[in-house]
């Protein structure tokens, strides 16, 4: 614990050797998420050589999440290797990670694993989407849950640099789904938007289009 308070990267440096050395499981996990906490670049090798690869699926996945806070050099590579795990955890916290790295370099793996029902990579895509992959993101919405496609719509519809004719695009695709939990997304998206600024025409088309859905 002391290392942690104290937090340099020279604790950092003698987690990670610590963790090389070998430990028992429980522990290994510990050490992973005590170098995530730390946050340091330092650590980044020994966990991308010891724990993503480790042969339990819980130290692999807490491996991840570290290797995602401390950002060391390569360490979307590594993670996007996780991708194809066997463990679902595993598959999961890569493509979770992934979208926290913001590695646009991710976005094609992350459709790959998409269309194999990997659902954590929806949300993580919404993050990373850039022009036309937009469009490919929301061609999803009907073919997959509408539970699993609305983090990743409510991920667009919050970022600043997708334009408001996307959105605008958007909503009135919902509009044409025109289930009953569209309609409470496209009220909830509404409510969620300032009624002066920005995006205020994306609030009124939300709010029109909700009202045009009949439950």
């Amino acid at each position: 614990m002391e290392l942690v308070q104290v937090g340099t990267p020279d604790a950092a440096v003698l987690i990670a050797e610590r963790l090389r050395q070998g430990l028992p499981r429980a522990l290994v996990v510990h050490f992973v998420e005590t170098l995530g906490v730390l946050g340091h670049a330092s650590a980044g090798p020994a966990l991308i050589e010891v724990g993503l690869p480790h042969r339990h699926p819980d130290v692999r996945a807490a491996a991840i999440r570290a290797v995602q806070a401390c950002r060391p050099p390569g360490a979307a590579l590594a993670i996007r290797a996780r991708l194809s795990d066997p463990a679902p955890s595993v598959r999961a916290a890569a493509a979770v990670a992934l979208g926290g790295l913001h590695d646009h370099d991710s976005v094609e793996p992350l459709f790959l694993v998409l269309d194999r029902h990997l659902y954590e990579a929806a949300p993580s895509l919404a993050s990373l989407v850039q022009g036309d992959e937009i469009r490919r993101l929301t061609a999803y919405v009907g073919r997959l849950p509408f539970d699993v496609m609305s983090p990743a719509l409510t991920e667009l519809f919050a970022r600043e640099d997708i334009s408001e004719r996307n959105k605008l695009d958007l909503v009135a695709q919902l509009q044409e789904l025109g289930t009953a939990e569209v309609k409470v997304f496209l009220e909830d998206l509404a409510d969620s938007i300032p009624a002066q600024g920005r995006d205020a025409r994306v609030r009124q088309a939300a709010s029109d289009a909700a009202m045009r859905i009949v439950d």
